[in-house]
């Protein structure tokens, strides 16, 4: 396996000089799923304050959350478009995060894709461990295990209860890195081949750079370990103080939650960001050996016909 210590050095350039347009960006898209995702909680909101349970309040919630979800991955298609553009030096503006605006129908139609294998994933995953919880735990009160939780901090129950968060947490994170693993390269295949259907950037996306995936997956977690583990650390904290705030060590941090709150939110931003630049990175470099490789065989067969 190649080494990616180049690459890791071009990430980091990279990050130095464009991390703050990287990062206005983020925030852009992170406030425009914001604010329509305001919309999207609206019936679950109904529904709580008229205690209702009408299937078409939460029908209503269910399509304007997977709604808010396909729009945050179009915009996605942008954000990978606006790395790419600032990895190569070449012109990159705000406006490139609004690509998948511009070709609207097929990154539509990606990001269909990419929410519908993501559900699907998710969805099995979680009646897997759903149908194994509820062997192991076929006997258990889960309204009392809840109201448990709640009262004592320190609980079993507690420990149990977001461990159990943790794990959904971790196991879908990794689902979505999965997808992404596979077929993330396909937004820079539809950005420069106009012509090219979605389902052929996908299949190209699947087999690019296939002898390389565990180098490419290398070069992600060494790109973004340091920022994620502090993300994970900080959060980590921020939810002790917030959960036991009856002990004394938790209650004597509870001024510098905030801190620790928007220190998490800030590695876990960076952390995304250099992900980005990896698959960049990646995409470049295996562009311009190919292209390399293709004009050296070129050369070579120009060179035998003339022989």
């Amino acid at each position: 396996m190649k080494s990616v210590k180049k690459l890791l050095r071009n990430i980091s350039v990279c990050s130095a000089r464009h991390l703050p347009k990287l990062a206005l960006a983020m925030l852009v898209m992170t406030l425009i799923s914001y604010f329509f995702l305001a919309f999207a909680v609206t019936p679950f909101a109904a529904v709580v304050a008229s205690n209702a349970s009408s299937m078409r309040l939460f029908a209503a919630a269910g399509f304007s959350a997977f709604a808010v979800s396909v729009l945050n991955t179009v915009l996605q298609y942008g954000f990978f478009v606006l790395t790419l553009l600032l990895y190569t030096g070449k012109r990159a503006v705000l406006g490139h995060l609004f690509t998948g605006f511009r070709d609207f129908k097929r990154a539509l139609t990606a990001a269909l894709f990419f929410m519908l294998l993501y559900a699907v994933f998710t969805f099995a995953l979680v009646f897997a461990l759903g149908v194994a919880g509820s062997r192991l735990l076929s006997n258990t009160d889960f309204s009392q295990l809840l109201q448990n939780a709640a009262e004592n901090s320190f609980s079993s129950e507690r420990t149990s209860l977001l461990l159990a968060i943790g794990i959904a947490l971790v196991l879908s994170f990794v689902v979505f890195a999965l997808i992404y693993l596979c077929y993330g390269f396909a937004w820079f295949f539809l950005y420069e081949n106009s012509s090219l259907s979605v389902r052929q950037a996908l299949r190209k996306s699947a087999v690019f750079a296939k002898a390389q995936r565990m180098r490419f997956f290398v070069l992600c977690v060494k790109s973004c370990w340091r920022y994620a583990l502090c993300a994970v650390l900080l959060t980590a904290l921020s939810f002790g103080i917030t959960g036991a705030a009856s002990h004394p060590f938790f209650r004597s941090l509870q001024l510098f939650d905030p801190l620790f709150s928007m220190a998490s939110t800030l590695c876990l931003y960076i952390a995304v960001i250099r992900v980005c630049i990896a698959f960049a990175a990646f995409y470049d470099e295996q562009s311009t050996n190919t292209v390399g490789s293709s004009g050296s065989s070129s050369l070579s067969s120009a060179g035998i016909g003339l022989s």
